[in-house]
């Protein structure tokens, strides 16, 4: 019957199912396969047509057993690829967390050197107060009769330089926030500021005696 319709059992040779060829039939196939005639150059010798199937059975059965030994491998191979996928996901994740850490740490370096220049800055302002403090006490030793005088303006400096970071507080919130409002308002927030600066325990000139802006910030001090 099969080789009546030569067309339908090419077709049907084509598109066999190779890779789920069940067990059941390699078994039937093997007392064929082992027989000592069933060899493509035996066959041919009576047979052309019965050598292509001779050598179609057999190259079916050998593809079947190389696949079983080889579908393990191929599972264990994906196996790893979801692995490696996974692992390399892992580390992108944990690079975008050292990155951010890095940031961070960068910003920080870059604080920490601001607020070094800035604490340099003051020491240098605090050692020239110092120095001017200095040579006031020598030249009023060296005028004798203005010594009082002196002496007053030494107390008068020595109080503006306590007050002076409450004071440069007050002009600095001043210049920032105080232009668009009225002279009343004004008033009345620097009347706030000067109360909060005392509950901060922060030293400062009174409004009453002079803090304001072109006093902090007009002075000679």
């Amino acid at each position: 019957k099969m080789l009546n319709d030569p067309r339908g059992l090419l077709k049907g040779l084509f598109g066999y199912d190779k890779d789920n060829i069940k067990e059941s039939i390699i078994k039937k196939t093997q007392k064929y396969i082992a027989h000592p005639d069933f060899l493509p150059h035996i066959i041919a010798k009576k047979s052309v047509a019965a050598t292509s199937l001779c050598m179609w059975v057999r190259a079916m059965d050998k593809y079947h057993h190389v696949a079983k030994n080889v579908e393990p491998k191929r599972q264990k191979l994906a196996a790893a690829k979801v692995e490696l996928a996974e692992t390399q996901a892992s580390l992108a994740e944990t690079q975008a967390k050292l990155e951010a850490v890095m940031g961070s740490i960068a910003a920080l370096e870059a604080h920490f050197a601001e607020q070094l220049a800035r604490k340099e800055e003051l020491a240098r302002q605090v050692a020239d107060t110092e120095s001017r403090l200095d040579r006031a006490h020598r030249l009023m030793d060296g005028l004798g009769g203005e010594r009082v005088r002196w002496g007053e303006s030494i107390e008068t400096l020595q109080k503006a330089e306590d007050n002076l970071v409450g004071d440069v507080i007050f002009a600095a919130g001043a210049i920032a926030y105080q232009g668009a409002f009225t002279a009343a308002f004004r008033h009345d927030l620097n009347k706030a500021w000067e109360t909060k600066l005392g509950e901060l325990g922060i030293k400062h000139s009174t409004y009453d005696t002079g803090l304001n802006v072109c006093r902090v910030l007009g002075g000679s001090i």
